[in-house]
């Protein structure tokens, strides 16, 4: 049965992953693996595909109502359910890996307070049967300072969650999905989902950057924003500086924001 406890980023918790343990590889089968925008971009780009290739090859979009947007997953291979970058050696695109991959086993809290301020970082560390991470008295690639969790006292045991995080590089992986974040928990977002309609424009700036990037050259959509071509040329030169406008274009065209298509500096 699995186990569950909350925290915050500098609470501490004993855990290591590595290949010696008999548990690798097996978090990285049938699951529901969701992947972010960003998720997409970094792992397409990894490849060498087009955004519609990736998603066409390894994905599949769902649509749940609780959600009110499209949401799209790893599709798992085999009899087993391995995902498809899996391999004895670990992951193929470890580099460029997703968000809840690289934080596992921790997930985040997400929401707002009551006066729709973020939240305090807050995360859910998941124990789960086959995982052995939990079972290593001293991890020997993280010797953090002395915990106690789940019955397990001693030293040179545990790691803070910042510390976790900031070791597996999601820092650049929060301020993407934030951007995305700004759309997805707005108060404005349709409080019972995207007509069809919205659900094209919302999958069309969030999943698929390279379509979106044809839309964003064209000439009616620099009319409509007032937009000309020396503006948009060098967001379109860049990826990242075009998933952050995908993400205001959204707020504006989707939601009803009023700021500036192009973010001032």
């Amino acid at each position: 049965m699995d186990e569950t406890i909350t925290l915050g980023l500098d609470d501490i918790f004993p855990f290591d992953c590595r290949k010696a343990l008999d548990c690798f590889n097996q978090c990285c089968r049938d699951i529901n693996l969701f992947l972010t925008p960003y998720d997409i971009m970094r792992l397409k780009r990894n490849l060498s595909l087009s955004s519609r290739e990736f998603l066409d090859r390894y994905t599949t979009a769902i649509y749940m109502e609780e959600i009110g947007h499209p949401l799209v997953v790893m599709k798992m291979m085999g009899d087993e359910k391995y995902c498809p970058f899996s391999s004895p050696d670990g992951c193929r695109v470890y580099p460029d890996r997703p968000w809840s991959c690289r934080a596992f086993p921790l997930e985040p809290c997400v929401g707002k307070a009551g006066d729709g301020r973020p939240l305090t970082p807050m995360y859910s560390v998941v124990k789960r049967p086959f995982c052995l991470g939990f079972n290593e008295k001293n991890p020997p690639s993280h010797p953090f300072s002395k915990g106690e969790m789940w019955g397990f006292p001693g030293e040179n045991n545990s790691l803070t969650v910042r510390a976790w995080l900031v070791r597996q590089g999601t820092a650049v992986y929060e301020k993407m999905n934030d951007l995305w974040s700004q759309v997805t928990l707005s108060e404005r977002f349709p409080a019972g989902g995207l007509d069809k309609k919205g659900i094209q424009m919302f999958f069309l700036a969030s999943y698929s950057l390279d379509e979106f990037s044809v839309l964003a050259s064209g000439q009616g959509f620099l009319e409509t924003y007032s937009l000309k071509n020396e503006d948009i040329r060098p967001i379109l030169r860049d990826e990242t500086s075009l998933y952050a406008f995908a993400c205001r274009w959204l707020r504006v065209a989707l939601l009803g924001e009023e700021i500036p298509l192009i973010a001032e500096g």
